[in-house]
């Protein structure tokens, strides 16, 4: 009986997904979304503001002090009001009453 050494070959050699995409390729699928959503921007810049916005003011009460720990690590103390701090997830308050 004779062997096919060659389909034999063909079956051993192991298949690669597809390759990955190139960085052109990236960058036009990309241009492309940019045409379909004009407005993307705005809304994305909207967005991070309104974060911001909102993670970075905080109020102390009158009966309070706010505790500011910068990744976990004390910073200083705040007093009442309306304080600032760095966006959420680098400075954590915590209100303490006295």
């Amino acid at each position: 009986m004779a062997w096919d050494w060659e389909k034999l070959q063909q079956q051993k050699k192991p298949t690669r997904g597809t390759p990955p995409p190139q960085v052109g390729d990236v960058f036009t699928k990309f241009k492309g979304v940019r045409k379909k959503f004009p407005g993307i921007w705005i809304i994305v810049i909207i967005i991070l503001a309104l974060y911001f916005g909102t993670t970075t003011f905080y109020t102390v009460g009158v009966d309070q002090v706010g505790v500011v720990q910068r990744f976990g690590k004390y910073v200083r103390t705040t007093g009442p009001g309306l304080n600032f701090k760095l966006p959420s997830g680098i400075e954590k308050v915590t209100k303490v009453k006295v």
